[in-house]
């Protein structure tokens, strides 16, 4: 994931890891017995819109055609991405109430033995301006995980799983206010689903 955000535009990456984040989950909640109403089916079909159109930036000729080539760079890395929060997704959504948060917890202790494998040769501590930011994502990460947990213990997996996979949306609105990223017509449309799936998951 982090590969592809700096190789590619993190408002094409982002998305596009989005769709397998939800599509593994909701084949092992359908597979597992989940029973979605009619009105969740509804919601689910305007996620899934939404996460193919949110990462569409445009095709064009000159600096459009370019742009479109440097967000492709890293759609592979998004795909792996996607395959891999999909699978951690499912995985949380099978963990039983009497387990409390060791998993979690087991979860960022192999994180952190990964990390240690691969930035082998890496500064460990981050100096200066860049010690807040590294913080506030492990904080914000590790909160993001248990809240899926309780969440898919109150819900459904298939449509608390579809409801995360609509991060990319933050992820573009950010890359276009902090980056400056344009946002295409395409992805305003998608935006505009997100929000429609969310408030239909809500109501439903």
């Amino acid at each position: 994931m982090y590969r592809g955000l700096s190789r590619g535009r993190m408002g094409v990456v982002a998305p596009i890891s989005g769709t397998g984040a939800a599509l593994v989950p909701v084949a092992v909640g359908l597979a597992t017995g989940d029973e979605p109403s009619t009105l969740t089916w509804i919601s689910i079909v305007v996620a899934f819109a939404a996460i193919y159109f949110i990462p569409q930036s445009g095709k064009g000729h000159g600096p459009a055609l370019e742009e479109h080539a440097v967000a492709s760079n890293g759609a592979g890395d998004g795909v792996i991405a996607g395959l891999g929060f999909g699978a951690l997704f499912a995985l949380i959504g099978q963990i039983g109430y009497d387990a409390g948060f060791m998993p979690l917890a087991l979860v960022q202790v192999v994180v952190a033995v990964t990390v240690a494998v691969t930035a082998l040769g890496q500064p460990w501590v981050p100096r200066g301006r860049r010690l807040l930011p590294v913080f506030a994502f492990g904080l914000l990460g590790t909160a993001a995980l248990v809240l899926f947990l309780l969440a898919t213990r109150q819900g459904l997996l298939t449509i608390v799983s579809v409801i995360a996979a609509l991060y990319p949306a933050s992820t573009v609105v950010m890359a276009a206010v902090v980056l400056h990223e344009r946002i295409s017509r395409a992805q305003a449309v998608g935006l505009g689903l997100a929000t429609t799936a969310v408030v239909l998951v809500t109501v439903g």
